[in-house]
């Protein structure tokens, strides 16, 4: 009998050990807090005494890279990813990024870092278009004391989706393969869209002095601060991110008219203008 209770004790030990192993090499899909997903505070993870969620002292901080300002399309963008949890000798994470207006995965993750980071795709559950990056086995070391860090890339999707919401979760694990005081943390960023030319367009000589809308005409006139001799591309978009036309524009001087073949609504839109050697940016609001 006696040797029965040792055998199965020391089966469980394993099993333990077993999918602690596991979880070191990086958690399952569905672990960042966004919309439809858990964190690693929960059942067969880290929800043991002492670990509710965002309750220690530790620290968890995302580094978008470009000042939080916004996101232009198709840049890339390096993010780093910190946990600090003093006293503590391993750390993991888990990160996704998600339109804001529709739950959808937005852009792409690129691995920058092989040895600590990798990317995770799930075959099951509600969101398989989704794309995560998260600690590989060598990745739950400490980068100093009492810190583990991450770095990988994003690349911007290549037209403007509006708002993306980046979710992080991350883990602070005293390394005692227990789920007992190991520290879960969450955060959520949300980072605009932001295009070429929005602050000001310092580096250009061309500004667009003045934009009037004929709604009735479904037209839009712009008028610069120099003349233009080139053809230049005009896109309209509304403010959620969806393409509303697109056109090849031929000014006359330095006056043009953007004729829509969309019906313009009463709302607010985002005005691009690539020219030859010029980008311009401009808010327009239809009442």
């Amino acid at each position: 009998m006696l040797k029965k209770i040792i055998f199965f004790v020391l089966l469980l030990w394993i099993s333990y050990v077993v999918v602690d192993y596991a979880k070191s090499a990086g958690p399952p899909p569905y672990n960042t807090g966004a919309q439809g997903e858990a964190t690693c505070n929960q059942a067969t993870c880290h929800d043991g005494v002492g670990s509710t969620p965002n309750t220690s002292t530790g620290k968890l901080l995302f580094d978008f890279g470009n000042k939080d300002s916004g996101y232009a399309p198709g840049k890339t963008y390096q993010l780093k990813i910190t946990m600090t949890q003093k006293g503590y000798k391993l750390f993991g994470f888990q990160i996704l990024v998600l339109r804001k207006s529709t739950g959808k995965y937005s852009g792409d993750f690129v691995i920058t870092d092989t040895v600590r980071t990798q990317k995770r795709n799930a075959t099951w559950g509600c969101c398989q278009e989704r794309r995560w990056v998260e600690h590989k086995f060598k990745g739950i070391k400490p980068t100093s004391a009492d810190t583990g860090m991450w770095t990988m890339d994003w690349k911007a999707p290549a037209t403007n989706e509006g708002d993306v919401v980046f979710y992080v979760a991350a883990l602070a694990a005293d390394g005692d393969l227990t789920d007992t005081f190991d520290k879960t943390y969450t955060l959520k960023k949300t980072i605009p869209f932001r295009v070429t030319g929005m602050e000001n367009n310092e580096a250009s000589i061309t500004t667009l002095e003045n934009v009037i809308v004929d709604k009735n005409a479904n037209a839009i006139q712009l008028f610069f601060s120099n003349v233009i001799e080139h053809n230049f591309m005009a896109t309209i978009y509304s403010l959620d991110g969806k393409l509303i036309d697109k056109k090849s524009i031929l000014p006359n001087g330095n006056k043009a008219v953007i004729s829509s073949q969309s019906q313009l609504k009463s709302g607010i839109y985002i005005l691009i203008i690539n020219g030859n050697g010029f980008s311009l940016a401009k808010k327009i609001i239809l009442l």
